[in-house]
């Protein structure tokens, strides 16, 4: 499946608007996007699925959701039960803070492996539970 990166923070990156197609070559562009500030990025499918990315060092988030905007949004939770309530990470998105609840932050390795099941399938992975937003 072809997908094409845009960084939400950085309108300017240089990367916004590339395609890839390969897992390798999205596994090595996320692992050099950790060294930025927490801030989020986007992969969209030729599949009409997008991906939405929080990647702050060694942790990050994940939205799946249709092209079009419509329902449903998917959050990935990496652990059952996992429910650190009232607790935030902060990732920017066009200059502006946004908070995401801890519950849908998990370790940057997993990330990484529902960033690769999305490039090869186009689906949610399975690596993960998903919850409704």
């Amino acid at each position: 499946m072809n997908i094409e990166f845009h960084d939400r923070e950085e309108r300017n990156n240089p990367l916004s608007g590339q395609s890839f197609s390969s897992t390798d070559e999205v596994a090595a562009l996320m692992d050099k996007l950790r060294t930025k500030p927490p801030f989020f990025c986007e992969l969209i499918g030729d599949n009409g699925y997008n991906l939405m990315i929080g990647i702050g060092g060694d942790v990050g988030c994940v939205q799946y959701s249709a092209r079009d905007g419509l329902p449903p949004y998917l959050m990935a939770t990496a652990f059952s039960g996992n429910k650190s309530e009232g607790e935030y990470m902060e990732f920017l998105t066009g200059g502006t803070l946004t908070p995401v609840e801890r519950r849908y932050c998990m370790p940057f390795n997993i990330v990484s492996e529902i960033v690769a099941d999305f490039v090869r399938s186009g689906l949610a992975s399975s690596a993960v539970e998903w919850e409704e937003i």
